[in-house]
């Protein structure tokens, strides 16, 4: 074997000595590398003096062995790499049932649960087989000094000699065990490229050595670190090198497809990298497979496997039946909608224990459908068409229940035998039910499908060729998972033509005629060749490997040779940076690999810093958006890519149909009257019903939505807008808070007409006064409070989630914890009122002893243009006979600054407003109290609070010394009475079906008074609609209208 230092500059020269000559063949590390040699001397005739190439002559690293070199064992038969898994994975299965001492100690934990699910080992057991017969032979050649065999050797010793009978047994030989190997060509020349990148280049050492027409080219030790760049993040990394790339192409120094892209981690940037590309307009191929599993139509092997492992969880199914890279049949279509609807409606989140969730909510849903058919039992005409509308409903969900029994069934066909036959069969019924034929695949799909169906194949052939050694296999459809998960699979991409983008170490010495290489960190970079890596660092010196370890150079060679345009003497652009890396990456923070030089400059004060190009000026994307921001202060971009101009152009055409005026149709005219008029039935605080026909305005449905912004009312109130998102969670934002307040309205309203318990905080525990012929026992009495009773009624009680069987058993495995929540609130809550509280209490006073007039009352108050309504969580009187409202809040509660105006006549709560005003007309008891109450938080705050007492001031605002007054009356609140009322009436100005504007537009707004000034990055920011109006985009967005006038004297 001859031995060449190698400039890499130099591979060209090499080629071109010795491709005259017919008997010398050439090696490299991969096809990349191979193929755009091939490309080089083709299209440079003048210099390889050659008009066609036989491409025999060019051989990749992989086949380069399989072709020249060969060992054998007489009367036996190389192992298969499928049949190595089989032997491991029985292996394996076999551990487990061995008594534990038996058991391998070291490399598989011989505990029950870590032994039996040791399948995830597999992989790596299997590709340490080979390497064991030189571990073997090293063991040997270093017995006297080695020392004694601990746990681990003697592992490795058994799986040794288990293979090894194993191999005997079935009369098969791992070819990496044989010392026959040979090279089987001895007249032919070979020069091998860099041979310092290929993992197991040192397997064959010994066998090149001896052969006198083997010539390798390595690269030289004198060849300095190639420079880098060091940005600051990888998004300006990214984009300072396309720019890079479009700035060499502009200037005629490379056509797209001579330049080459490579990414170490390039999972994690492919997104980007096409996104960015898309954006600037550049042509790329990305020759990087994906795995067979996340690719196209070969996802659908995964998705079986999540549908059948996680028991048809909502997420799983969902990703099974949303999955069009495969075409459905047509007659599913709304089968696999509205099953998935279903499971998000009714949450299907998991099956708990053996309970399949999807059958638990059918049959619930169902149940409840068939109890409301038969309580009909009159024949009307009404009646029969409510029977059949809910008989339609019945035998809707039959049939979306039938879909999934079918689905479930032909999934868990995978899975009861246990052979890859079976899945083969399994897969072929599948298809044949749920999708179309095979002309209505893709190319691509067809194309996948093919290719897993081929290695399935494989499995079968090793399956059934070997059926004599009787391999245990615990996971068939898992282990032919994990097969589909390691191949990958590249689409054919002839047509195409671009910027070359590669996984990192796949074309370093190919000829490019500028190779970039981003991400380069310290861990990308890094490449840790070495053999037996199953050993730590103390038994490789013992087996005197790390001497070895040393002679590989894999990660500076490749850095170097990816660098070969970057040197001085290099000709295509001697100030060429290759290189560059980022501080903060996508996958966190990073440093520069050390065999890379970062160039450094000084900036205006003489500090060293980081020198990174800065391509701003050329960058026309970047200045297309300064441009739509500020076109005052911006020039027009000087180029423009293809995909913005049509951009551009689709733009232009729309633009004049988003700016028409647009109308309140008959239909939403029609549906405002019968939210806020027709379905708003009230009563008064006495009972009385309101039977107006005015308008009925109430708080939190329609002031707190309509201002600033009337459009959000319109969007949310009226057409109920929503996003049409097919996610669930198992609890939705609101639902703790509707559960909550529903127990405490069922607890609170036995007390109607009495007085309320309260809590003793001396004694830790509830007491209640019980009134005995007029008079109140002056003993109280232990009151127990049992919620659960509450909790369970609350529970089974309507709501979003009542037909959810998980939610519904979540909330019944819950209940103690919620009736602890629940009880901890009520000790705040019913703290015992005992008149006025002495500020030094630091603390609001309860409502204990007070008497329950009503809870969750819905009550309507008439006015002249306009109606009030609204229901009031609790209604109580005080001792005095004054009301006391409260409004209970799951968690947060309104500020103090918003429960009143301010200043400017703003009013930033509307609830308690609206709920005096219910009250108001009412004569016999005064407003004493208005209080908010946080369940969860047990926090307070008062927008009335004449029940606790404050230190009084004097004229200039100081406090007076032993003097107290009243906190907060009623009377003070007048001023926001006064500003809900022309709230009121700016609502009922435009909103109002018969006499209102309906001009629903928003506006902003110079005056601070003005109710309706939409502050778009406060009012907008955190809307659900900021998609439709685009008013807080940076790019395109919409500016809100100026007002003319203040809209509120209208």
């Amino acid at each position: 074997m001859k031995e060449i230092k190698l400039n890499p500059d130099q591979i060209s020269k090499v080629l071109i000595e010795n491709i005259k000559d017919p008997s010398t063949i050439f090696v490299f590390s991969t096809d990349t590398v191979m193929n755009s040699w091939i490309e080089y001397l083709i299209t440079h005739p003048n210099l390889s003096g050659q008009d066609a190439l036989p491409l025999e002559r060019f051989l990749a690293w992989d086949n380069f062995k399989g072709k020249y070199l060969h060992a054998s064992e007489d009367g036996k038969t190389s192992i298969p790499s499928i049949l190595r898994k089989f032997f491991v994975q029985d292996l394996i299965e076999k551990n487990s049932k061995l008594p534990k001492e038996e058991r391998f100690q070291v490399i598989i934990n011989p505990e029950d649960s870590y032994a039996k699910a040791a399948a995830s080992f597999a992989d790596w057991i299997s590709k340490n087989l080979p390497s064991l017969h030189f571990w073997k032979k090293r063991m040997e050649q270093n017995s006297e000094t080695y020392g004694q065999m601990d746990a681990e050797d003697l592992d490795y010793e058994k799986l040794y000699q288990l293979y090894k009978a194993f191999l005997d047994q079935n009369n098969l030989f791992e070819p990496a065990w044989l010392d026959n190997l040979e090279l089987g060509d001895k007249d032919t020349k070979f020069i091998l490229f860099y041979p310092e990148l290929l993992e197991d280049f040192g397997d064959f050492t010994d066998i090149f050595k001896a052969n006198s027409n083997i010539t390798i080219c390595t690269m030289p030790e004198n060849i300095p670190n190639p420079p880098a760049y060091f940005y600051p993040d990888s998004r300006s990394e990214l984009r300072q090198t396309l720019l890079s790339i479009i700035k060499l192409v502009q200037e005629k120094k490379a056509d797209w497809s001579e330049i080459a892209l490579s990414i170490p981690d390039i999972d994690t940037y492919r997104p980007y990298i096409e996104r960015e590309c898309y954006i600037y307009g550049i042509p790329y191929v990305i020759k990087a497979g994906l795995s067979l599993t996340k690719n196209n139509a070969g996802r659908i092997f995964k998705e079986i496997k999540d549908c059948h492992t996680e028991a048809f969880s909502f997420n799983s199914v969902r990703a099974l039946l949303l999955d069009e890279c495969l075409p459905w049949q047509e007659k599913y279509k709304e089968d696999r909608e509205k099953l998935i609807r279903l499971g998000k409606d009714l949450r299907c989140i998991c099956s708990p224990g053996d309970k399949d969730i999807w059958l638990s909510a059918f049959g619930k849903r169902i149940s409840g459908f068939e109890y409301r058919l038969k309580k009909i039992d009159d024949d009307g005409e009404e009646s029969k068409q409510i029977k059949e509308a809910l008989q339609a409903e019945i035998d809707d969900y039959n049939k979306i229940k039938d879909f999934y029994l079918k689905l479930k069934s032909q999934v868990e066909g995978f899975f009861v035998s246990n052979t890859f036959k079976d899945i083969e069969k399994a897969w072929h019924n599948f298809k044949g039910i749920f999708f179309e034929q095979d002309d209505k695949f893709s190319k691509q799909a067809n194309a996948i499908l093919g290719r897993c169906l081929s290695e399935l194949k494989e499995i079968i052939n090793i399956e059934e060729s070997y059926a004599k050694c009787q391999l245990q296999i615990s996971d068939a459809y898992s282990f032919f998972l994990k097969e589909l998960d390691s191949k990958k699979y590249s689409p054919q991409q002839n047509d195409k033509s671009g910027v070359s983008i590669f996984s990192y170490k796949l074309s370093g010495p190919a000829c490019f005629k500028y190779q970039f290489v981003i991400d380069a960190s310290q861990k990308n970079l890094d490449i840790p060749y070495k053999r037996l890596t199953f050993l730590n660092a103390t038994k490789r010196t013992k087996l005197h490997l790390v001497n070895d370890d040393k002679e590989l150079r894999a990660s500076e060679v490749f850095i170097k040779l990816y660098a070969k345009n970057s040197y001085a003497d290099s000709k295509p652009d001697s100030e060429f940076v290759t290189f560059s890396a980022a501080e903060e990456t996508f996958a966190g923070f990073a440093i520069p690999h050390f065999n890379l030089n970062v160039l450094k400059c000084k900036n205006e004060a003489g500090r060293e810093i980081n020198k990174i190009p800065n391509l701003d000026a050329d960058d026309y994307v970047k200045q297309e958006r300064l441009f739509v921001l500020n076109p005052k202060d911006n020039q027009k971009p000087g180029a423009m890519t293809l995909e913005q101009k049509e951009a551009f152009e689709n733009w232009k055409e729309n633009c004049p149909e988003a700016q028409k005026d647009y109308k309140i149709n008959d239909k939403i005219l029609a549906n405002i009257k019968k939210i806020l008029i027709q379905n708003r039935k009230g009563q008064n605080i006495y009972g009385e019903d309101i039977k107006d026909s005015k308008l009925k305005i109430s708080a939190r449905a329609d002031l707190e939505k309509f201002f600033p912004c009337p459009r959000q009312w319109l969007l949310k109130s009226i057409l109920k807008l929503k996003d049409d998102s097919l996610d669930t969670e198992l609890m939705q934002p609101f639902d703790m808070g509707n559960l909550n307040h529903k127990i405490l309205e069922l607890f609170i309203s036995q007390f109607i007409g009495q007085t309320l318990p309260y809590y003793d905080e001396e004694s830790e525990s509830f007491k209640i006064t019980i009134k005995k012929d007029d008079e109140i026992n002056s003993q109280p009495q232990d009151f127990e409070l049992n919620l659960f009773p509450f909790i369970e009624e609350a529970i089974k009680a309507p709501s979003d989630f009542k037909d959810s069987p998980l939610v519904t058993q979540s909330l019944e495995d819950q209940k103690e914890k919620i009736a602890e929540k629940i009880t901890r609130f009520l000790q705040y809550l019913l703290k015992p009122y005992d008149g006025p509280q002495n500020p030094k209490a630091k603390k609001m006073p309860g409502v204990g002893k007070c008497t329950l007039f009503d809870c969750e009352k819905t009550l309507s108050i008439s006015g002249q243009d306009f109606d009030y309504f609204g229901k009031i969580d609790c209604l109580l009187l005080s001792p005095e006979n004054d009301w006391i409202i409260l409004d209970y809040k799951n968690s947060n509660i309104p500020s103090v600054k918003d429960l009143k105006c301010n200043k400017n006549d703003i009013l930033g709560n509307f609830q308690m407003p609206v709920y005096f005003k219910l009250l108001d007309e009412e004569n016999k008891h005064e407003i004493s109290a208005g209080y908010f109450y946080s369940i969860n938080k047990l926090q307070s705050a008062m927008a009335v609070d004449k029940l606790s007492l404050i230190t009084a001031k004097d004229d200039s605002g100081k406090s007076i010394k032993g003097a107290y007054v009243q906190n907060a009356l009623y009377k003070d609140f007048k001023p926001s009475m006064d500003c809900l009322q022309e709230y009121a009436k700016i609502f009922n100005s435009i909103a109002n079906p018969e006499t209102g504007r309906l001009d629903f537009t928003p506006y902003t707004s110079s005056s601070e008074k003005d109710k309706q000034n939409v502050k778009n990055f406060k009012s907008c920011i955190d809307c659900t609609f900021k998609g439709i109006c685009r008013t807080t985009y940076n790019v395109a967005g919409k500016n809100i209208a100026q007002a003319v006038t203040n809209r509120g004297d209208k």
